[in-house]
């Protein structure tokens, strides 16, 4: 998937989450989603739009190992692994949540664990988006493994829902991004209503 359709995909599929989230909280006002709702009726703007772009960073970080990534060019700089391997797993997507935790526990410093969550969900919805391609992705990488082929294909054994290709340009992807968009649209008609 692209670099701007994994940021797109991140973007609706966290307002998503959190439509839901506060759809849900206005049958059940009590426990952690009013939690998390108090927290974010109470943020700063600032903290915010940083939120947003550890969202973008995150949703861009797992394609680091590839040269011509978009992550890849603005910090001018790849890790020389193949691709999808640990930068598509469950373990990137720990670090983020983990140190989220620490300092939420440790300091209750809510503002930097919501940076580090959100960082962890761009992660997440990478590895989702990835994980509907034709190739898929080990998220328990080197436990799970990948089938490779002469051509240089890796695929992930027993990988069934291939819902688009990585080709360039391919019209699944962008029928999938604009289901999610649609999703996101009609989740915010429902939470404003």
């Amino acid at each position: 998937m692209s670099g701007k359709h994994h940021i797109n995909t991140s973007i609706a599929g966290t307002a998503l989450l959190l439509e839901g989230i506060t759809i849900s909280s206005r049958h059940k006002p009590h426990g952690s989603s009013s939690i998390l709702l108090n927290y974010f009726h109470h943020s700063s703007l600032f903290i915010w739009i940083c939120g947003l772009l550890c969202l973008i960073i995150g949703a861009l970080l797992p394609d680091i190992d590839l040269r011509d990534s978009m992550i890849s060019k603005l910090v001018h700089f790849h890790i020389p692994i193949r691709h999808r391997t640990w930068t598509h797993t469950l373990w990137l997507l720990l670090i983020p949540i983990i140190i989220g935790w620490v300092l939420l526990l440790r300091s209750s410093n809510c503002n930097a664990s919501f940076l580090w969550f959100s960082l962890a969900l761009g992660i997440f919805w990478h590895l989702v988006m990835d994980s509907l391609s034709v190739g898929g992705v080990c998220w328990l990488y080197p436990i799970t493994q990948y089938i490779n082929y002469p051509d240089g294909a890796h695929i992930k054994k027993h990988h069934w829902l291939k819902l688009y290709s990585v080709k360039k340009k391919s019209k699944a992807e962008r029928f999938i991004v604009f289901v999610i968009d649609v999703l996101a649209i009609i989740g915010l008609i429902l939470t404003l209503a």
